[in-house]
């Protein structure tokens, strides 16, 4: 079975996913997660062009040396994880929102490296 999204509000929807449900035997995981929207193409640009770079500048590192680093020790902060996918890739909005912070907060108080907001850098 794929993904399903289901509105709650919807009877109609609740119908499908019965539907879907009801002809299955044997053992499942059933995971329910509030959909939210995929991470835009600007916040990446800014993760990428802006925080790494800042960094990459301050401390000589590689940005995607950079980044393997921030992402084993962030993520798993922000997602519980069942199994090691330590990508940002599967960060939904929020949750990328939340992992630049992190790493901001970290260049602010490890490096003395302010990462400028979003509305304040230009590409």
């Amino acid at each position: 079975m794929t993904d399903l999204v289901i509105d709650f509000g919807s009877e109609e929807s609740k119908a499908m996913l019965w539907h879907n449900l009801r002809g299955l035997s044997g053992q499942y995981l059933v995971k329910i997660k509030r959909k939210s929207k995929r991470r835009s193409i600007q916040v990446n640009r800014y993760y990428w062009g802006c925080v790494l770079a800042y960094i990459s500048t301050e401390t000589g590192e590689n940005p995607v040396r950079l980044h393997e680093t921030y992402k084993e020790r962030f993520i798993p902060n922000i997602v519980f994880l069942d199994e090691y996918d330590l990508s940002t890739a599967s960060l939904n909005t929020d949750e990328m929102w939340e992992y630049i912070e992190m790493i901001r907060q970290h260049a602010l108080d490890f490096l003395n490296t302010r990462i400028p907001d979003p509305n304040e850098w230009i590409p």
